[in-house]
């Protein structure tokens, strides 16, 4: 694995931890009750990871190697294939807490679905 790969990889496998290990009574109270604040705990997951990503994203796109119309964008794909419906599936106990070996499945698969997806 290249070192930029492993970066990504790296950077998708730290994400996907953070956002799947966040208090599932947040994500109920939140689906529960959406005009409310949001719980702190909830929105810190993505608001830590969205700029890593974003900042690895506009590094591709300067360098020509990703093709987006913006890092922002390219990030919220990013995370939609990362992670899909799995937080609302946790949220509600549909879902129990990944495994090691399917959190890094996960990762390799998004990273390899980005690629495709916003190949320049």
């Amino acid at each position: 694995m290249s070192e930029k790969r492993g970066k990504e990889y790296c950077v998708a496998h730290r994400a996907i931890h953070r956002l799947h290990r966040l208090d599932c009574n947040a994500g109920v109270r939140l689906v529960q009750s959406p005009h409310r604040r949001a719980d702190p705990g909830a929105a810190a997951g993505r608001e830590a990871v969205f700029p890593l990503i974003e900042t690895l994203v506009q590094s591709g796109l300067k360098a020509g190697k990703v093709a987006a119309p913006s890092a922002q964008t390219a990030t919220e794909w990013f995370l939609s294939l990362l992670i899909g419906d799995q937080q609302i599936r946790r949220a509600i106990r549909a879902m129990p807490l990944p495994s090691e070996k399917e959190i890094r499945s996960r990762a390799a698969a998004a990273t390899s679905a980005f690629r495709k997806l916003c190949a320049a």
